[in-house]
């Protein structure tokens, strides 16, 4: 991030801004638990540059409701989906969050499918399957685990078709 050449460039770039994500992070691990996220990422052209906002969307369990936090500003050249996926990958990696915890990604201009594309379709269903195991306890009692797996299955990996 960029401040200029200002007295407030080091507080907010070095203290301010990893301390507000760190805030963030620890929201999304409430009694050690890695909870479910939204991902979206936003791209602007600067020149010859292209800038990048990594945000974040979940339910703070802690009473604050649904949430939306940015977590990195970042700077690269390839806008390819793989040179994205490896930015989103770096950059969650980078603030200890986990690129298989996010449940929904939103993009402008982009693939919104790059990452799991380029997982396979086989490890999207470990990934499903894994998310829909650790929400076993949240999902209402008329909804079953095989019914909520095939909702995944039918909508979203059908696009690998």
């Amino acid at each position: 991030m960029r401040l200029g050449r200002t007295n407030l460039e080091h507080p907010v770039k070095d203290v301010l801004a990893p301390y507000a994500v760190e805030c963030i992070v620890e929201k999304l691990r409430p009694a050690g638990r890695n909870l479910p996220f939204s991902l979206s990422r936003y791209a602007s052209n600067k020149g010859n540059r292209k800038l990048f906002l990594v945000a974040v969307r979940f339910y703070d369990v802690n009473g604050a409701g649904i949430t939306d936090a940015l977590i990195d500003f970042c700077e690269q050249a390839d806008e390819t989906s793989n040179g994205i996926s490896e930015l989103l990958e770096k950059r969650l990696d980078k603030v200890g969050l986990s690129l298989e915890r996010a449940v929904a990604y939103g993009a402008d201009n982009a693939s919104v499918n790059s990452y799991f594309r380029r997982k396979g379709e086989e490890e999207c269903e470990k990934i499903i399957w894994i998310f829909i195991g650790n929400e076993e306890g949240a999902l209402s009692e008329c909804v079953t685990i095989p019914e909520c797996y095939l909702h995944f299955v039918h909508s979203f990996l059908g696009m690998f078709r």
